[in-house]
């Protein structure tokens, strides 16, 4: 017996849907192994193969993670999305969420990405912060998110992406 399923899961190819226990083929001809997408609806992380024409590749996906925020930063408000990060198939991590309060500057960390979800050296990623101009984020080889200028009015961490190093 097979469920049906809609998940938020974005490949950057659009949502993924279909039958647990069948493979969801994508407009893209990728092919997802759905032997454990329940587990990915239950929130927890799932293994995809995508087949091309040449290979398999074989990542485990992360869906959304809601990691603690440090140095008094917080979620904005119930309105806007609070801080999150996702490891995709291709292995590119993705942040989301609007924060404040914290303290802004360079080592002083808003969260702190687990291993398997950073860069190798230092990236630093221009953000929109209060009053509606451009701030930084700067995201080290150890993991730690950090706003190193901007506003603490507000600071979003709305499409930082980048490929991560493991």
């Amino acid at each position: 017996m097979s469920t049906q399923f809609n998940s938020a899961f974005d490949w950057g190819y659009g949502e993924i849907s279909g039958n647990v226990g069948n493979a969801v083929t994508q407009d893209t001809g990728y092919d997802l192994l759905t032997s454990s997408i329940e587990e990915f609806v239950r929130g927890e992380s799932f293994r995809a193969i995508m087949r091309t024409r040449n290979s398999d590749i074989v990542r485990d996906i992360t869906p959304w993670t809601e990691p603690a925020t440090l140095n008094t930063w917080v979620n904005y408000d119930a309105v806007f999305q609070g801080v999150r990060y996702m490891k995709d198939a291709l292995g590119f991590i993705h942040l989301q969420g609007l924060v404040k309060d914290g303290t802004v500057g360079a080592g002083i960390a808003i969260f702190i990405l687990p291993p398997g979800h950073r860069p190798l050296k230092t990236l630093l990623f221009p953000v929109a912060t209060n009053p509606n101009t451009i701030g930084r984020v700067d995201i080290t080889g150890a993991g730690s998110v950090e706003a190193t200028a901007g506003s603490n009015t507000w600071l979003s961490l709305n499409g930082i992406s980048f490929k991560a190093d493991a």
